[in-house]
Formats: structure tokens, sequence, C-alpha cells
């Protein structure tokens, strides 16, 4: 039972990194898009 509680505490780091990447992820797409967009704007 014990390997079962270090795998799952294991788990929800693996989930938060997860969740991490997602979010640097999506932050740097919305910042291209931005930058993408004010260069559209500027031609």
């Amino acid at each position: 039972m014990a390997r079962r509680r270090k795998s799952a505490s294991l788990g929800i780091e693996r989930r938060w990194i997860l969740t991490v990447q997602a979010v640097g992820l999506s932050l740097l797409g919305l910042v291209t898009l931005f930058l993408v967009y004010k260069g559209m704007n500027r031609v």
C-alpha cells in the first residue's frame, strides 16, 4: 500500500508539472498571436 501512496504523490507532481507546461505554452501562444496581430496592423 505504501507504494501506491508514493505513486499517487508522483502523479500529483506530474499533473502539476503538466499544468505549468500547458499554462506556459498557452501564454507563449497568446504573446506570439499578439505580436503577429500588431505586425499585421503595422503593415
